[in-house]
């Protein structure tokens, strides 16, 4: 792949630090994010699935953004209409910017609004991007050595990858 998880955790990050309206960032599962002391507003990614194809590696990508709720939720539509519009900053990104681009393209996104407690009282919007990175299909560029590909490489073979 052009680009690891740990990559896109790092640019997932980069926007998360940048945009005036997150406090926090967390990769992983929601739950084990509001565990942690957190500043809200959050934002939270994951991918929870991906399939391989030619020259791609389709991921499911999911990021959240959250905010603390009032005791009673009456800033319940403030913290909506505030992380829908993040939400909607964070797929510009993906879907615009030529950093992103150069990464992949979105291939289609939804997204959805939720609200729980797990210690903390959170609202707020999920986006979930079908994503296609930008990948090497063949076998030349792979980290190995003396490996007898069978006749599965390109005429005249590959260099040894080292």
């Amino acid at each position: 792949m052009k680009k690891s998880p740990n990559q896109l955790r790092a640019e997932l990050k980069e926007i998360a630090t940048g945009h005036l309206q997150i406090n926090s960032f967390y990769w992983g599962d929601l739950i084990d994010a509001t565990k942690d002391v957190v500043t809200y507003p959050l934002m939270n990614c994951y991918y929870p699935s991906g399939t391989p194809s030619n020259n791609t590696t389709n991921i499911q990508l999911v990021i959240e953004v959250a905010d603390k709720l009032y005791k009673d939720s009456l800033n319940l539509n403030d913290v909506e209409s505030d992380t829908l519009q993040v939400i909607r900053d964070i797929y510009n990104i993906l879907n615009k910017s030529l950093r992103w681009k150069k990464i992949g393209k979105i291939q289609n996104a939804t997204f959805s609004k939720f609200k729980w407690s797990t210690g903390d009282e959170i609202a707020g919007h999920r986006l979930t991007v079908n994503f296609i990175l930008r990948d090497f299909s063949g076998v030349c560029d792979l980290p190995m050595y003396n490996y007898d590909f069978d006749g599965e490489t390109p005429s005249g073979g590959c260099a040894d990858a080292r």
